[in-house]
């Protein structure tokens, strides 16, 4: 961390805890500067895909129509391509042209779509449903949370693990349908909220702790690895509707 200030109830410098501030410790804008960066976007209430680039006077670089209205997530999946999910299935983006150059379309309650280290394609269900779908698009395992039926975009951990988002509540389970942990009350000391709305995504760091994002809350939390509490948490209702946050890459740690 830089040599700054810290305040001693908390231990980590008070500048890290600006909430209108993403990265306010380790963002280097001469390394990242503003002109240089270019942005997928997914619009899921109007839905498209739109790939921006703020070096030019006009930033939108082409915009797609997409399955709507539970399309979610993106992902860069190689060979200047990018994935993302559609209500029955998903769909794959020419990085380029922003062409839709395939289109998987008889899966039913798709919430979001990731593809695995193995060349899988993860499908997320409303259920809460796990698909693993092989280079034939036929489904080769699946995994089921019971009980959870409200889900987003669930992602995996490098431990062979999920992280699952159902709503109001976070859980890791195993490739069995078992759940490790679970978490519903989050904040463990301020600056965070007290409860979350609408849990969107989560991710495993490298440093063992979990982000997520939310929906309605609009926050970007640090959950801890042990007592899977919130420790830190960016946005809130000040940047509203700030579903999916994306911090420095280098921060986080998953590969599939």
């Amino acid at each position: 961390l830089p040599d700054v200030p810290l305040d001693e109830a908390l231990e980590v410098p008070v500048e890290c805890f600006d909430r209108n501030i993403i990265n306010a410790c380790n963002w280097n804008e001469t390394r990242f500067p503003f002109s240089k960066r270019r942005m997928l976007l997914r619009d899921e209430g109007d839905p498209h895909v739109v790939l921006l680039d703020f070096g030019q006077a006009n930033p939108v670089v082409w915009k797609t129509v997409a399955s709507g209205p539970w399309a979610r997530g993106l992902q860069l999946i190689g060979n200047n391509q990018v994935m993302g999910s559609r209500l029955d299935g998903y769909e794959v983006f020419d990085l380029t042209t922003g062409n839709v150059v395939k289109a998987v379309t008889k899966f039913l309650n798709v919430q979001s779509a990731y593809r695995m280290a193995t060349g899988e394609t993860m499908l997320t269900r409303s259920g809460t449903s796990l698909d693993f779908l092989d280079n034939n698009d036929k489904v080769a395992h699946s995994i089921t949370y019971p009980s959870y039926g409200f889900v987003r975009v669930a992602r995996p951990t490098i431990h062979g693990t999920f992280l699952v988002p159902s709503d109001t509540v976070l859980f890791e389970g195993d490739d069995t349908g078992k759940v490790l942990w679970k978490t519903t009350v989050p904040c463990a000391a301020p600056p965070c909220d007290s409860s979350w709305s609408q849990i969107y995504e989560p991710r495993l760091m490298a440093d063992g702790n979990v982000l997520l994002s939310t929906f309605f809350g609009a926050s970007l939390d640090v959950v801890d690895q042990n007592t899977h509490r919130v420790t830190k948490s960016f946005g809130t209702k000040k940047m509203t509707n700030a579903a999916v946050i994306k911090p420095n890459a280098s921060r986080l740690r998953n590969r599939g």
